[in-house]
């Protein structure tokens, strides 16, 4: 059922009419749109806190050019809307924004549209959703080559007040690849995120302008998830900052003596670059102005050394248990019988980069595990801390030489 014909230029949905808020359920289902001069559907004109629109659903539409008259708000142009359904659309070429939806808007879910190719003229994004809206879902969309950011979920902070807008974004299981088309700059991530208690889970951010992933810019971002995602090939607009230019990257500007990304976790991405001259700088990178991140459990691939970085002046840095970053090791040694030797000697300098650990190795966190033991009455070991790479493993048995291999496992790492 078309609660709205496709003959109308554009749906404008204003609160003048209604001295009350709009508490109607009203459904937006299956219209086409093209070659609308401003948005194809506007939701309010003038903002009105006390008015919100409620119960709105805006499903299974086509929008393709919007925005002809050089208004880069939106195809999709919501503000302060409660109970909002933006679902199964297809929005493309338009010249602005594909879906904008602003002001406070509350009990939002986005999902699983089509956004291509909005935003060429204008800068616009794929889709935009901020301004102190809460909570938001943002699932299951393809967003590929428009002007700005795939998606842009960008709530700083209240100019007065030390708290955050907009908590509780979770965006999730979205395709953003070759978004950011335009020059380089801050806004051509895959996904841009700030603000706080958010969760960006399970995301594929390929070939985008700038970072796959940017937590933060000139707005303050806290307690944020970065979990699962697949980052690769990204910055292919050649951003000189590895800010804009990592696969995963935190934090931009910041007030003076103001840390401005806090208690962040990237966990458990992969992260790749395949093109050993491709653009994509880091794997993972972080400014001076973070305070508290973990960086725990990624596979990174292919990126210059260091592949995970983060400025001297960051602080309450937890590096650990990153495959392919140069801080851990493991590996196999054994002692052949009728070795005359009592030790064997672990040199981890080809495996470990002490600039990457920003310090030099620390024996507490070398732990040795012996896999095989000759036959006799007893079997001793200990490790020495010999240079800054170098450890050696001493061994003792009742029977002299050992008559079969003695093994140990080894592994370095960061508790």
């Amino acid at each position: 059922m078309k609660l709205f014909s496709v003959n109308l230029p554009s749906v404008n949905l204003s609160p003048d009419i209604h001295p009350q808020p709009i508490e109607i359920n009203i459904r937006i289902i299956e219209c086409d749109f093209e070659n609308i001069p401003g948005a194809a559907i506007q939701v309010r004109i003038d903002d009105d806190p006390e008015n919100p629109v409620k119960n709105l659903w805006i499903l299974g539409c086509h929008v393709d050019r919007a925005n002809l008259d050089g208004s880069a708000n939106g195809a999709l142009h919501i503000y302060r809307t409660h109970n909002l359904f933006v679902q199964h659309n297809l929005i493309e070429n338009c010249e602005g924004t594909g879906i904008n939806i602003q002001h406070a808007s509350e009990q939002v879910i986005c999902s699983d549209n089509i956004v291509k190719d909005n935003g060429l003229t204008l800068g616009g994004h794929g889709i935009y959703i901020g301004s102190s809206s809460e909570p938001v879902m943002i699932r299951g969309n393809m967003i590929s080559g428009n002007g700005g950011n795939g998606i842009e979920a960008a709530s700083g902070w209240l100019s007065n007040e030390n708290e955050l807008r907009a908590p509780m974004y979770v965006i999730t299981e979205n395709i953003c690849v070759g978004n950011g088309a335009l020059s380089p700059g801050a806004t051509r991530a895959g996904i841009y995120v700030t603000g706080r208690q958010h969760v960006v889970s399970n995301n594929i951010c390929r070939e985008n302008g700038g970072s796959g992933i940017q937590i933060g810019y000139a707005d303050r971002a806290n307690r944020i998830v970065v979990q699962g995602n697949v980052v690769g090939n990204n910055n292919t607009q050649e951003n000189t900052s590895m800010l804009w230019g990592s696969g995963i990257s935190a934090t931009g500007l910041t007030a003076v003596g103001v840390k401005n990304d806090q208690r962040i976790m990237i966990i458990d991405n992969l992260i790749y670059e395949e093109d050993p001259s491709g653009g994509q700088i880091r794997a993972i990178f972080c400014n001076d102005d973070v305070d508290g991140v973990l960086i725990e459990g990624n596979r990174v691939d292919g990126h210059s050394q260091p592949q995970i970085e983060w400025g001297s002046a960051s602080s309450n840095m937890v590096v650990r248990r990153n495959i392919g970053f140069r801080t851990e090791a493991s590996g196999s040694v054994s002692i052949t019988p009728g070795s005359s030797s009592d030790h064997i000697d672990v040199d981890l300098a080809s495996d470990v980069d002490l600039d990457d650990l920003m310090g030099s190795l620390d024996s507490n966190h070398f732990f040795v595990t012996p896999t095989s033991m000759p036959f006799g009455d007893y079997f001793n070991y200990r490790v020495e801390f010999i240079t800054n790479t170098l450890f050696r493993i001493h061994w003792e048995t009742g029977i002299g030489s050992p008559t079969t291999d003695i093994a140990f496992h080894w592994e370095y790492g960061q508790p």
